[in-house]
């Protein structure tokens, strides 16, 4: 009997969410600009340029340049994360404070960083420290 009710709820909730995008469709003002119509064009711009690579010396030390200031920033942030890592999951598993407020408060911290994703920190930092790396590395 509960199989049957839970089916039929989760058919019920499906129908739902189908009424309700079929419903945001027909509600959207299709009109006023929500489709790009250049965006063919451009995709095909792309597409296109897409075999004609500059491998010439000056855009591959470009690359390589970016490369490893994107590979040191990324080392950076792993660092600092292990760094708070460790200090978080020793106080969470009470190896350095047996306190068990210690513990719980520590829980409730790395609970909460993994809780938001990355994206979202890093959208948070971008807007409070701007667009530069640093908001990179506080994001991860």
């Amino acid at each position: 009997m509960d199989k049957v009710l839970e089916r039929n709820r989760r058919e019920f909730l499906s129908l739902i969410l189908l009424l309700v995008f079929l419903a945001s469709l027909i509600i959207i003002p299709w009109s006023k600009g929500v489709i790009n119509s250049g965006g063919f064009e451009m995709a095909l711009r792309m597409l296109g340029s897409m075999p004609r690579l500059d491998l010439s010396l000056e855009t591959i030390m470009l690359a390589i340049e970016a490369l490893w200031t994107t590979f040191s920033y990324a080392l950076i942030a792993v660092s600092i994360a292990i760094l708070f890592a460790m200090i978080l999951a020793m106080l969470a598993a009470g190896v350095l404070i047996k306190s068990s407020l210690v513990r719980l408060t520590a829980r409730i911290i790395i609970g909460f960083l993994r809780a938001i994703h990355e994206l979202v920190w890093a959208w948070m930092f971008v807007a409070a420290i701007g667009l530069n790396p640093l908001a990179g590395i506080f994001a991860l």
